[in-house]
């Protein structure tokens, strides 16, 4: 019976209120990449339960590993961004976008964000170099205002 009911769960996603459910959240990771500037380059990792462990690499107010928290608030709201952008569906990989005749485009010297999802057990990571869905840029934005990366991001100079 059990089994049954697995399968079922498996074979039904349409069934669930939500394809990305809090109850089978792990942990979502940001990594922040460097440019030829002073881009700040550093990893932060929001746990299901809140733990949040930042990693400053470079250019950034806090080098090395800093833990902190975050509201089950927050991390439902960054989840409802992630099934909006159907997050599981992306591409692997967005670096150029197409200019109004289809053809594509990019620049240099810009920052990737990668973010890695994982839900029950499944992960899916989504690198964003320029362009991509509207909206992806934001949910960097999200998780870093969740996390509380300012804290550690930010110079005292700034």
């Amino acid at each position: 019976m059990r089994f049954l009911c697995f399968l079922i769960f498996l074979l039904c996603p349409a069934c669930s209120d939500s394809a990305i459910d809090l109850k089978g959240f792990e942990q979502i990771t940001l990594e922040r990449t460097g440019c030829y500037g002073f881009c700040p380059t550093y990893e932060v990792t929001i746990h299901a339960d809140g733990l949040v462990v930042y990693k400053g690499f470079e250019h950034v107010g806090v080098l090395g590993e800093r833990q902190g928290s975050a509201e089950p608030e927050g991390i439902a709201e960054f989840l409802s961004a992630c099934e909006q952008l159907n997050f599981f569906e992306l591409e692997a990989k967005y670096e150029y976008k197409l200019d109004e005749d289809g053809k594509p485009y990019t620049i240099t010297d810009q920052p990737s964000r990668i973010m890695t999802l994982t839900v029950a057990g499944q992960s899916k990571q989504v690198e964003q170099y320029f362009g991509g869905p509207e909206g992806l840029r934001a949910l960097a934005d999200q998780i870093d205002a969740v996390a509380g990366t300012a804290a550690w991001t930010k110079k005292a100079d700034e």
